[in-house]
């Protein structure tokens, strides 16, 4: 079954007319409180630009010769240092990455990657680093051990039975000592 098509896209580029195109995707992404990729994405899936203009380009296709003869439109700067290939930097598989993502994750799990994806390395492993932490100290408050006599004792299972002759009750518990809570913890 396909996905259900979010109402904000349709939203965003309403509000993307309303300024005439002279608003970023972030104050939109602020607007709708959606990732500031989300909205890029639209935009150019959508082609706000072309929509906005009231024209709708279609690709050119040529040879790779009339390619290389063509070149990019002068004062363009969005190839500098791209030595060629196809669309990005030597080694960037991003597109492949996402693609592939995309194909067997919902996309609000695919969004989250994306905003992950911004996050500078150092910062996820200082982040790992205190949510560690934080785990450690909350177990040691919930396993905390007073002495090597306490012991803990938990209903496990309760039966009640009712027959002409009365009642009977069976209480099962379960008993975790000292020792075993410490080992648990450690």
């Amino acid at each position: 079954m396909a996905r259900q098509r979010s109402p904000n896209r349709d939203r965003a580029f309403d509000i993307f007319k309303e300024h005439n195109g002279n608003i970023q995707n972030r104050e939109i992404a602020n607007i709708l409180e959606t990732p500031e990729k989300t909205i890029s994405g639209w935009k150019v899936k959508d082609k706000w630009n072309e929509k906005l203009n009231g024209v709708l380009q279609t690709k050119i296709r040529s040879t790779p010769k009339e390619k290389k003869k063509r070149g990019a439109p002068k004062g363009s700067k969005n190839a500098l240092g791209n030595k060629g290939g196809h669309g990005g930097p030597v080694g960037n598989k991003k597109a492949e990455k996402f693609g592939f993502f995309s194909k067997y994750l919902p996309e609000d799990t695919l969004e989250i990657i994306e905003a992950i994806d911004e996050k500078d390395p150092l910062d996820i492993i200082w982040e790992n680093i205190q949510i560690q932490y934080a785990a450690i100290l909350r177990a040691q408050n919930i396993m905390h051990v007073k002495n090597k006599d306490e012991m803990i004792k938990e209903v496990k299972k309760k039966k009640e039975a009712y027959s002409d002759n009365g009642e009977s009750n069976e209480i099962e518990y379960e008993f975790q000592f000292a020792w075993d809570r410490q080992a648990t913890f450690l």
